[in-house]
């Protein structure tokens, strides 16, 4: 039918004729080929559908969740495999439902999830882009730069979010492919970023770690005030505050 069908200068499929008849009435009409269809979505979204619609039914154990969590937050990009072979057949279920519910982070564009040996796992999808960057997140690879991998997994998800902003506009200078980048982030700053990862490409082998923000060691943590001083004051707390007959704060 090719009065009907045709493609155009990108390649796409198109219908002129029932674009003209959309047009009229402020509508659109557009063909989507089985091409793009991201057929591996499709088939985690149908493996999830039960779990999607019983949700709101089915009650986790908190104990049984934060097991689940503690397990992927120490070991970011776990096969699936794994974690449920170290849960126990049992807590299956319970693995799914926080994929669907998004209390963990699976790319269901990369596997499928009846495959769960090419599955991986990450508490959140900062903590799964950073590992991707890193190269931690790939399949039967293991890596040997284990420092950066223990900093990884300290970071917190803000970290991780700001390393990941660093990273986007640093990347084209690092592929060579620009020498400043299109951003209002000022000049010395980029070049700050630029040494930090240069640094820890040498120290770690890994530069994406040098991105990490350091605001956890920021400020002056010596104790400022005297050793007796600190000794009295636990003193009035214990004798005169955290009692039976409550004092206020100014009274103590």
């Amino acid at each position: 039918m090719p009065h009907r069908y045709s493609r155009d200068t990108v390649g796409r499929w198109r219908c002129p004729p029932g674009e003209r008849f959309a047009e009229p009435f402020g509508l659109f009409y557009r063909l989507r080929s089985s091409v793009e269809i991201d057929w591996v979505l499709q088939r985690n979204l149908r493996f999830l559908e039960d779990y999607y619609l019983s949700v709101e039914r089915t009650a986790i154990g908190e104990e049984i969740a934060e097991a689940i969590l503690a397990v992927v937050e120490q070991q970011p990009g776990l096969p699936l495999g794994d974690l449920v072979g170290q849960m126990g057949g049992t807590s299956t279920d319970d693995i799914y439902t926080l994929i669907a519910t998004n209390k963990l982070y699976v790319d269901l564009h990369a596997a499928p999830l009846a495959e769960p040996e090419r599955v991986r796992l990450f508490r959140d999808v900062e903590i799964a882009r950073a590992c991707t960057l890193v190269g931690l997140a790939q399949p039967n690879v293991e890596s040997t730069r284990t420092e950066a991998y223990a900093l990884l997994a300290r970071a917190s998800p803000a970290d991780l979010r700001e390393a990941n902003r660093r990273h986007t506009i640093i990347r084209a200078i690092l592929a060579g492919m620009a020498t400043e980048p299109d951003t209002a982030a000022p000049a010395r700053t980029i070049r700050r970023w630029l040494a930090r990862w240069r640094m820890a490409e040498q120290i770690h082998g890994c530069g994406y770690v040098g991105l990490l923000p350091r605001w956890s060691q920021r400020g002056n943590r010596r104790r400022k005030l005297p050793q007796a001083t600190l000794a009295l004051m636990d003193d009035f707390v214990a004798a005169d505050y955290e009692t039976f007959k409550q004092k206020l704060k100014f009274e103590v």
